[in-house]
């Protein structure tokens, strides 16, 4: 639960008496919430003021973790010890996503090792997702801002070490910021019996860019089936390249008794997420261009003979091309509109308005929920 930070500084009569206010509250928080006997001390290290909770008798399944830490921020006085950083024991991943050796106080604000380090979402500690580009907007801010107050509540689910979101604020020249960001997605860190519609409003803003093209291409999957009765022959593996190197096509459909190839393309983190063009239509989906044999552009009709010729017999004699479009799925304003391509694979105009593909949306995720929440993780 959010503490009323804002409320606690302005009853506050310096940055110290804020501080105190708001580590007691943390202190009868944590408490209440875990109210088996419990072992809890303060101490510093270097600049970082902790609030630690050993494990006890009566529970002794408990690990011992940080309850609340907070410092002036101050520029680092020693090198970074890679070595004990790599040493740092931590999960590889937890419900499919990566996990880095995360720091509560950042090393750049003088925070330092041991019980200043705790296992952290990797989209979230490298600013990879919209979340992760928040938190790190605050961190940045103190971090820049030298003899600065950051501070750090983690929540934590279970007796583990291992929080379930962080709770973070900064105080810079007067200014407060605070701001609470999801550090777990396994299922003791989500309400129990979720529905993928509020799944989806979890994972979007923590998913990083590796993760939305699956999640459009499932999205756009489902449009054409209900909205555009087309057959799908094909869906891309999402990271597969066949034994030749090539990237499969995203969606191979029969649609109006013709085979359509469909280049689909995701958009949530870019600038023209959410936003539409004078004209009232999604931004032209920009595509790629392939290297493997000839530089060619994606949806052209040479790219897409290369990637049919498991699907059909593309000897000159028989085959004179198929028609290539392009998807633009806009998860931010959750639209989702069809482009006509040249035979050069450019974007031409569009095949008709945007369409809503919300409800689409939140149908992929309940089909790739097993996925989200127990796969091998995607590279970045």
């Amino acid at each position: 639960m959010l503490l009323d930070y804002a409320l606690l500084l302005e009853s506050s009569s310096c940055r110290e008496g804020f501080i105190s206010c708001v580590e007691q509250a943390v202190i009868e928080e944590y408490r209440n919430a875990f109210p088996e006997k419990r072992e809890i001390l303060s101490f510093t290290q270097g600049c970082e003021h902790c609030t630690f909770d050993l494990s006890s008798e009566e529970a002794s399944e408990h690990e011992a973790r940080i309850v609340f830490i907070w410092a002036i921020t101050s520029t680092p006085d020693e090198t970074r010890d890679s070595n004990y950083q790599k040493g740092y024991p931590i999960k590889e991943v937890c419900a499919g996503r990566l996990l880095d050796r995360g720091h509560f106080i950042p090393f750049s604000g003088g925070g330092r090792f041991g019980p200043n380090m705790y296992q952290q979402d990797r989209a979230l500690n490298r600013g990879w997702s919209n979340e992760g580009r928040a938190f790190r907007s605050i961190e940045l801010a103190a971090t820049q801002s030298p003899d600065s107050l950051y501070f750090v509540k983690p929540h934590y689910v279970d007796n583990s070490a291992f929080p379930a979101c962080i709770e973070v604020g900064a105080l810079v020249n007067g200014i407060l910021t605070t701001g609470v960001f999801r550090n777990r997605f396994d299922t003791p860190a989500l309400s129990e019996g979720i529905d993928s519609e509020e799944l989806l409003n979890i994972l979007l803003p923590a998913m990083s860019s590796s993760d939305f093209g699956l999640l459009g291409e499932e999205t756009a999957a489902v449009w054409l089936e209900e909205d555009r009765d087309a057959i799908l022959v094909s869906l891309e593996n999402v990271g597969h390249s066949s034994e030749d190197g090539f990237r499969d096509l995203d969606i191979v459909a029969i649609l109006d008794d013709e085979l359509v190839c469909y280049e689909v393309k995701t958009r949530y983190l870019l600038k023209t997420a959410g936003r539409l063009t004078l004209a009232g239509n999604l931004f032209k989906p920009k595509l790629g261009r392939s290297g493997r044999i000839v530089v060619t552009r994606q949806a052209s009709q040479q790219y897409v003979e290369q990637r049919l010729r498991d699907i059909l017999n593309t000897d000159p004699e028989y085959y004179e091309g198929v028609e290539s479009r392009v998807v633009a799925v806009d998860l931010k304003s959750m639209l989702i509109q069809e482009f006509y391509c040249n035979d050069d694979g450019c974007v031409m105009k569009p095949v008709d308005s945007p369409h809503s593909c919300r409800d689409h949306a939140i149908q992929a995720m309940d089909r790739l929920r097993d996925y989200y929440l127990g796969r091998t993780p995607l590279t970045k």
